[in-house]
């Protein structure tokens, strides 16, 4: 696959250059539309496999903070009854008093 962003650049480049004899020419017109065509789908697969690899990595880490919070409760030696006592107990925030 190309370098999508990089031919982005040089394409916004060109197209700020060039306005001006890019809008007079009739065959320009048609050579852009087709540019920008292929851009888009370009862009379009690179944002699918973006949120793919994003939903993959978000995957990965509720996976690691499972095992992660197993392996503490399975060192503590504690039964299932407590450590859902103790998820329980974690989740609630404390009081905090604000003195004016």
């Amino acid at each position: 696959e190309l370098n999508t962003t990089l031919i982005s650049r040089i394409l916004f480049f060109l197209l700020k250059t060039h306005h001006r004899q890019i809008v007079a020419t009739r065959t320009m017109r048609s050579v852009l539309i087709e540019l920008r065509t292929h851009l888009r789908d370009a862009l379009n697969r690179q944002k699918d496999e973006i949120g793919y690899n994003l939903a993959a990595l978000g995957y990965i880490r509720h996976q690691h903070e499972a095992e992660r919070i197993a392996l503490f409760y399975e060192q503590e030696d504690m039964d299932e009854e407590k450590v859902r006592a103790r998820l329980a107990d974690g989740k609630k925030r404390k009081r905090v008093q604000v003195k004016g």
